[in-house]
């Protein structure tokens, strides 16, 4: 078994609005790697944030491309039952089926 980590973007930033307002946040190939990594796996565990509002374009994007496969997603839940958190923001991992509507 291997883990594969994707990203959203691939650009990176310690100041989330530098993603949503770049147009080029996303990279020429990251949505590549990403159709790639979802097409040579069983599991997908998303770790996006829980902030629904936040990169809504984005989300809807990799959603669609989630819901045409046929993998098993999961999300990382937090102690207030809140799905979809980063595993840096939490101290236990307890995944959680992701519901992507």
């Amino acid at each position: 078994m291997a883990l594969r980590l994707v990203k959203l973007y691939a650009f990176i930033s310690t100041d989330p609005s530098a993603l949503s307002n770049n147009s080029e946040a996303v990279g020429e190939l990251n949505d590549e790697y990403i159709e790639g990594s979802i097409a040579d796996t069983d599991l997908i565990i998303i770790g996006w944030g829980i902030e629904k509002l936040k990169y809504t374009k984005r989300k809807a994007y990799i959603r669609n491309l989630l819901k045409k496969s046929n993998i098993e997603i999961k999300g990382f839940i937090d102690n207030e039952g809140r799905i979809g958190r980063h595993p840096s923001r939490i101290n236990q991992f307890i995944l959680s089926d992701f519901p992507l509507e």
